[in-house]
Formats: structure tokens, sequence, C-alpha cells
């Protein structure tokens, strides 16, 4: 008997780790790219794009889908988008062509298992977010940021644009510059500071309560209270309701 063969045996029953992959198409070209990695449940999901937005919603796989429309810069370069497996979950990262001018844009839409924790950041372009049971972290620079039904921690900062959230349970914070902000606060709890320079404050949740009002700063109390909800922006109103 070959002493070897229960180890080789062994061997070739081992899952293979999940590979990177690179997609980056054809110069001058539109075009799709569809890639399916493993998910691990409550594994985390980190995007940064440049030039696109993203938007991620879930479905019940142990798995991520990546779709990507990629459009070429005018003289036909393509970004490359780096799909690379991590802690369980995924992580997806651009690399943008030096000295290009109308630069090329990816377009992003992923589905990832409900239990995701999800870290999302795009320079130009929108950002969204549905039913994630996790937390969740959402930036931009040039874009607006919209969440619907997430069960953890919620951040948001953009600079030009505005943030929607609504369905969340736990701590907000939410930042922008030149935006609105809304917030949707049923099933929200916590101590709510709300404050602009050039805009409006409205407030109309129901349930809330220890209201102190001003004429640039909101506090009220949602819920029982605890947990912190923070809503910052300079050029705009901000609408709790």
């Amino acid at each position: 008997m070959n002493p070897l063969r229960p180890l080789a045996a062994l061997i070739l029953c081992l899952p293979l780790a999940a590979q990177t992959v690179t997609l980056q198409p054809a110069p001058g070209v539109k075009a799709t790219e569809v890639r399916t990695l493993p998910f691990a449940a409550h594994a985390p999901l980190r995007v940064k794009n440049v030039n696109g937005h993203i938007r991620v919603t879930v479905w019940d796989r142990p798995e991520a889908e990546f779709t990507g429309a990629f459009t070429p810069a005018r003289k036909g370069e393509q970004v490359k988008v780096i799909l690379e497996p991590r802690e369980g979950g995924l992580d997806v990262r651009v690399e943008h062509p030096k000295h290009t001018e109308n630069g090329p844009t990816c377009d992003m839409d992923l589905k990832v298992p409900r239990s995701a924790r999800v870290v999302l950041e795009s320079v130009n372009g929108e950002v969204e977010a549905r039913e994630i049971g996790g937390s969740a972290e959402c930036r931009t620079v040039n874009g607006a940021i919209t969440v619907e039904g997430v069960s953890g921690a919620f951040k948001a900062e953009t600079v030009n644009g505005s943030i929607r959230a609504h369905g969340l349970q736990a701590g907000v914070s939410g930042r922008t510059v030149n935006g609105a902000i809304t917030l949707g606060a049923k099933g929200l709890k916590g101590r709510l500071e709300a404050t602009t320079v050039n805009g409006e404050l409205k407030i109309s949740a129901p349930g809330a309560r220890d209201v102190k009002a001003g004429r640039r700063r909101v506090e009220a109390t949602l819920g029982t209270g605890e947990g912190q909800l923070k809503l910052q922006t300079v050029n705009g109103d901000i609408t709790v309701e």
C-alpha cells in the first residue's frame, strides 16, 4: 500500500480557494461583464469605484454576483476592475488609466447575501443599498446616496448630492455639503441631532419628543432614545419624517 495515497486523496478533496478575477474589456468597446463568486454569511463587501454608480441588493444565495457595465473613454481606454475574495466576502476595486480625457466608467450592480456588511465608495456616481442585514457605509463625492432597509449601523457621506434613507434600525450618521437629507424615522430609536447652515429643518416624525428646535439646529428623542442619530448639511434641507 502506498502511504502517500491517503494524503493525496485528502488534498484532492479540499475545496479550492476562490481566485481573484480581473475584468477589462477590449479598448473602445462598450461591454457588460458578469461574474459570480462565493460569499459567506455576515462577510464584508467593500467596493471602491471612480466613475460610475454602485448599487447593491440582496438575495438568498451564498455567493456574490457582480455586473459591470463598462464605457470606454473617448480615446478607447477602459478601467480595470479587480474582484478579490477576502475574509469570506469580496473586495471590488478599480484601477483607472492615467491621463485620460472624458474618463472611462464602470456602473456596478451587485447582489450579496442579506447578512452582508457593506462599505461602498465612489467618486463620480450615485450609491444605493437596499435590504442590507448588516451595517452599511456609503460615500461618494459627486452623487446621491439612497438606502432602504438596513438593520445595522448606517453612515453616509457625500459632497455634492442628497442623502435619502428609510427603513433603518440602528445608529445613523449622515453628512453632505451641497444637498438635502431625508430620513425615515419609523422604527428608529436614538437622540437626534440635525444641523444645517443654509436650509430648513423639518421634523414631522411621529412620536418624537423632547424636541428642541432652533433656526439651524434641532434635537429630539426618537423611540427609546438609545443610540445617536446625527445629520449635517451646509446647503440643503433636512427632513425627518
